[in-house]
């Protein structure tokens, strides 16, 4: 008896069936780190947005710094939004504000997220030295994360559909930056001197030594010399082996690459004055927090939720610690059997 067309179709595609859970499992999101990351990256902005605003003639006006002519003669701007008159600056800056307020509360955030990325470039190119990395990376998380669901994440249009989000998500739209932390983090890896970071370990001592170091990094060398030339060898072994840690299909090993690259980032707030660069990429590793560490957690407004994996109820449901609700493009996944959506 000759098997049918079907039966051959269902062979061949079982095993990678069984995969599929652990080769998507890198795209895992969670509604609590689109909200961690969108809410974060929107307080920077609107920080920094506020801070510079009683430098605005200084920085962004004819009668500051660089007039729009020397800059567009020096360095030929590529979104070239405030490069109008006084009013027309001042108008844009306070749209970029709103908007920035808007990400934050999570109100129609991809479109917010794309007008603000687009204006604050614009505004990056009226004086294009007065930025540095974290500034750079605001727009560029800005514009990609419109690839995002964000509309899952916990928020004003969250609360408008008067229902739960998902408990996890799967998309496409978090490949861009896994592919940009992990080139980030390799590439400075590979770029320190091996010597300085490993081998001696004064790398750390010359940052905090360096105008770059704060009030809490410079006693942190007088009280403990002897722990810098570990921070340093830490800094380097964390940057070159974390980041492959966010592509395993083990959520225990995402979380724990992510945890270690949080931790140096809280290391750069606390004992460097580095602007907001560490709060920019701490959003940014919190969208890749895994879906299994909020489902521990009641979500908001709720005493209880039904993905639990523990106890007899849980186990003879099938539970797979939340890859059973994983669902496509922020569509809504179906509860278990004989468990209602919270």
């Amino acid at each position: 008896m000759r098997p049918n067309a079907s039966s051959l179709t269902s062979s061949r595609r079982s095993p990678l069936e069984g995969l599929r859970p652990y080769l998507l499992h890198p795209l895992a999101l969670a509604p609590g780190g689109l909200f961690l990351f969108r809410a974060g990256l929107g307080l920077v902005l609107l920080q920094d947005l506020l801070r510079m605003l009683p430098w605005w003639g200084a920085f962004f006006s004819d009668g500051g710094l660089l007039s729009r002519d020397q800059v567009m003669g020096l360095v030929p701007p590529r979104v070239p939004l405030f490069f109008g008159g006084e009013v027309w600056n001042a108008a844009l800056y306070g749209l970029l504000v709103l908007l920035a307020l808007a990400y934050t509360v999570g109100f129609r955030a991809r479109w917010t997220g794309l007008l603000a990325g687009v204006l604050a470039l614009g505004l990056m190119d009226r004086n294009p030295w007065l930025w540095n990395t974290g500034h750079q990376l605001v727009p560029a998380f800005l514009l990609l994360s419109t690839l995002l669901p964000l509309e899952a994440g916990y928020g004003w249009d969250r609360a408008l559909l008067r229902r739960p989000p998902p408990p996890a998500l799967v998309s496409l739209g978090a490949l861009p930056f896994l592919l940009v932390l992990f080139a980030a983090y390799l590439v400075n890896a590979a770029a320190k001197d091996l010597g300085s970071y490993f081998l001696r370990g004064d790398a750390v001592a010359g940052a905090l030594v360096s105008s770059h170091g704060s009030v809490l990094g410079v006693l942190l060398m007088e009280r403990l010399p002897g722990l810098l030339p570990w921070l340093s060898r830490y800094t380097f072994l964390v940057e070159a082996g974390a980041p492959f840690l966010l592509f395993l299909p083990f959520w225990p090993l995402r979380l724990l690459g992510v945890l270690l690259l949080m931790s140096l980032h809280v290391g750069f707030a606390l004992f460097l004055d580095v602007g907001h660069f560490p709060f920019v990429m701490l959003s940014a590793l919190s969208l890749l927090l895994p879906p299994q560490v909020f489902a521990r957690l009641p979500p908001p407004g709720s005493p209880r939720r039904w993905c639990t994996t523990t106890g007899p109820a849980a186990s003879a449901s099938g539970c797979r610690r939340c890859f059973g609700g994983f669902s496509w493009r922020g569509r809504r996944s179906s509860p278990p059997k004989g468990r209602p959506w919270p």
